[in-house]
């Protein structure tokens, strides 16, 4: 495994918690305001949105 899919694991990671963690209004400025990128990792494609330098995993889907 590459130092770039373990450092974009721990981005997935910490978006995963932040996303759990993250009240209603979080949510929704996440959703609609958030910088969206997407990512190929270990066969899936994840969404991660940034929103104040944090990032939330909005979407996972098998690639």
């Amino acid at each position: 495994m590459s130092g770039y899919d373990l450092s974009l694991g721990a981005k997935v990671m910490a978006g995963v918690s932040n996303w759990q963690d993250a009240g209603l209004l979080t949510s929704l400025a996440v959703l609609l305001f958030g910088r969206s990128e997407q990512h190929d990792h270990l066969s899936a494609r994840v969404t991660l949105r940034w929103w104040r330098g944090e990032p939330y995993l909005t979407g996972i889907r098998e690639g």
